[in-house]
């Protein structure tokens, strides 16, 4: 007994601390694990960058560039993660996702589509098991949570480029033998993105520079499911249920050299807030709120300042020549636990090495992988502060992970 009401004890004070709606369970799912989006401050509801885990928070991720594209992530190892919680705590991730665009099909239609796998669990580390009546062992128990999402989204690409999402969580929660909850949980997301590009910029006689800007919103909400009970008990407590709200502004530079074009600059800056959408009265029931419940547009996302219940994520994502890529960001709740991460993250990729390698060479079969073949390697940390006593000056947590994709095929329809 006395080992179950310890580890309840550290599950409880786990949600409490990084949910400001209280006590809500299962929230997992909010910490973001795409390493480039975790590294700028956590975010990830309107950057439309191309990554490969980057529909983990917003599902219509899968449909706002159109490409073609099987991309595998995985992380290379597990992650601590609250370690001055839990020494032995750790997460880990690993994902998989196609995307097709349907104008380069048979078809020749201004539409995309994307399918994504994803798994995360959440170990809490080892927890011993004692008799009541003294110290020695009865045996060991790992508390954890895990789910598996498979997501699913639309895009449509015109003069401008909207995308629709949606993620079925199986969520399985496991505290210890005689306390499991399993439920399924559903994220919904939206894209709309208004990209530009100017006129070419001639740089010699054989160079052009192509200077290009976007602005893109997007939203989602997370979560949507019934109420978390462990193993028919009668006690309920809401599902960490969040909706996103945020936006995108990017500029960046083309080269061209005669049919050769690759990105050698791009920076985007994104600023959003999320809101807890689970409200407790005074006798400790609650109800689920409103989309938007409490998201002040003025404040958090043009002041960049959070209000209760709400957090606010602000980020910065430099590129350049499709090799080298750098974000770093903020994350801030409310007044409730006063939580400031401060994160960045560093990939590194083959695919601009690869084509300037081709073009310089000319080598054929150089030219192939350019065409179809990217390797990434993913490192973000995450800096975790509190102002308050006692996690004031908490340490880091490391994402390392590698990617595979191969891009640019041909599913002959």
């Amino acid at each position: 007994m006395r080992f179950h009401l310890f580890v309840i004890f550290i599950f409880c004070s786990f949600v409490n601390l990084f949910s400001q709606a209280g006590s809500t369970a299962f929230s997992l799912p909010e910490i973001q694990m795409s390493t480039l989006m975790m590294g700028a401050g956590g975010s990830g509801v309107s950057l439309p960058i191309n990554d490969a885990i980057g529909y983990y928070i917003n599902p219509a991720q899968l449909g706002i560039n159109p490409q073609t594209q099987f991309s595998l992530y995985q992380m290379t190892e597990k992650a601590n993660w609250l370690k001055f919680f839990v020494s032995d705590m750790t997460i880990s991730n690993n994902a998989a996702s196609v995307q097709y665009d349907l104008h380069n099909s048979l078809w020749g239609l201004p539409l995309s589509f994307g399918v994504g796998y994803m798994h995360t669990k959440l170990s809490y580390g080892r927890f011993v098991r004692t008799f009541e009546t003294g110290p020695e062992v009865l045996g060991y128990y790992y508390p954890s949570d895990q789910f598996t999402g498979i997501s699913f989204a639309a895009g449509y690409h015109s003069w401008f480029d909207a995308s629709l999402g949606i993620t079925r969580k199986s969520c399985v929660s496991s505290l210890y033998s005689n306390a499991e909850m399993r439920i399924t949980a559903y994220d919904f997301g939206g894209m709309f993105r208004l990209p530009y590009s100017f006129n070419d910029v001639a740089v010699g006689n054989t160079l052009s520079i192509i200077p290009k800007t976007s602005f893109t919103v997007g939203t989602a909400i997370t979560n949507v499911g019934d109420d978390v009970e462990y193993n028919n008990s009668g006690y309920k407590d809401p599902l960490s249920r969040k909706s996103y709200l945020g936006y995108t502004v990017h500029i960046g530079a083309d080269i061209r050299s005669g049919e050769n074009k690759i990105n050698f600059f791009e920076y985007y800056f994104t600023a959003e807030a999320d809101a807890y959408l689970v409200k407790r009265d005074t006798t400790g029931r609650f109800t689920y709120t409103g989309v938007y419940y409490g998201l002040r547009p003025l404040e958090n996302l043009i002041g960049l300042r959070p209000t209760k219940y709400v957090s606010v994520h602000n980020g910065h994502v430099l590129s350049f020549f499709e090799t080298v890529y750098y974000s770093t960001g903020t994350e801030r709740t409310g007044s409730i636990n006063s939580l400031i991460r401060s994160s960045d993250a560093l990939v590194i990729s083959t695919e601009g090495l690869s084509k300037i390698l081709a073009g310089i060479t000319g080598n054929k079969v150089l030219g192939l992988i350019a065409n179809h073949l990217v390797f990434e390697y993913h490192n973000s940390t995450v800096h975790f502060a509190y102002p308050e006593e006692p996690y004031s000056g908490i340490g880091d947590s490391d994402f390392k992970g590698i990617v595979f994709r191969l891009k640019n095929f041909n599913l002959f329809f």
